[in-house]
């Protein structure tokens, strides 16, 4: 796609065949969703932020699947002035399937295929193909025009009277579709949603400003204070083996006083530091100087 017509561009595009001797089980084809007939052709889009939902029926789905069919993968296609796009599968009165793109550009996408597993479509399965657009144009085939299709690849292929699964069939068959086109006031019309959902998304200031739990500052005991037991703190116990390496005696007053042989170990220090990170990332460090 040249539109500025720039000399020397050269294009490394190309298409792959595979192809085999041997007929599989099972054909794939492509379910088309949204305006796939481009139904609005012609139709001019307004300026600003717009919103243009496409509903399928289920009668559709009845008339073509007669057993339930596999989707393994889903294209989202809009052109130059696409800015959203989500497509739905709705069972039940309940929506089952969510493919979106929160943020599509035509120049480096084209069609937008979401990660996401395989999936299986029923029969009374409806679809809801919902296009966002800044400031568009009219509804074309050209680059410079406006689509909204959802493309699904699918097995096993499915055909009525010798037509492809497509939702709608306008004029043809029991698929008709309702259309419904709104003008947004501001971004927030959008609705889009980033990150994990049930979970809390914070930025850096948010994070900083939270509050932050006390740092703890241990001060290690004097090596001439004799009293050393009392200063030890309780969160770290004197162990058995520390105990065998420093004995001690009691006077008759009732005072622990320090063995010459610990006296003459006494530049053993222990040093515990607490350091707080913030509350979404806390981390305690341990730090034991002989």
């Amino acid at each position: 796609n040249n539109p500025k017509r720039i000399s020397g561009m050269e294009d490394s595009s190309g298409v792959r065949f595979h192809y085999t001797s041997t007929k599989r089980e099972y054909d794939a084809a492509m379910l088309q969703v949204g305006d796939p007939m481009l139904g609005l052709r012609g139709v001019a889009i307004n300026d600003g932020l717009t919103q243009h939902e496409f509903t399928c029926g289920g009668t559709c789905s009845s008339l073509f699947l007669d057993e339930p069919v596999t989707v393994l993968w889903e294209k989202l296609h809009m052109h130059k002035t696409g800015t959203r796009m989500v497509n739905e599968v709705i069972r039940g009165g309940e929506v089952f399937h969510t493919a979106k793109v929160e943020v599509f550009d035509f120049d480096q996408q084209g069609g937008f295929q979401p990660q996401q597993d395989a999936y299986q479509l029923q029969a009374g399965d409806s679809f809801r193909t919902t296009c966002f657009y800044k400031d568009g144009t009219v509804f074309k085939e050209g680059s410079q025009e406006e689509m909204c299709i959802g493309f699904m690849l699918y097995y096993p292929a499915k055909k009525f009277a010798g037509f492809p699964f497509v939702c709608p069939y306008p004029g043809r068959f029991p698929c008709a579709e309702e259309y419904v086109s709104t003008d947004l006031s501001d971004y927030e019309g959008l609705g889009r949603e980033f990150g994990t959902p049930g979970k809390i998304q914070l930025s850096n200031d948010t994070l900083f400003s939270l509050p932050q739990p006390p740092v703890t500052s241990i001060e290690p005991p004097s090596p001439s204070n004799s009293n050393t037991d009392e200063k030890m703190p309780t969160s770290a116990p004197i162990t058995s083996s520390q105990a065998t390496e420093n004995p001690t005696s009691t006077s008759k007053a009732g005072q622990a006083t320090e063995n010459p042989t610990s006296k003459a170990e006494s530049a053993k220090v222990h040093c515990l530091f607490v350091i707080a990170l913030s509350s979404a990332a806390a981390a305690v460090l341990v730090i034991t100087h002989v």
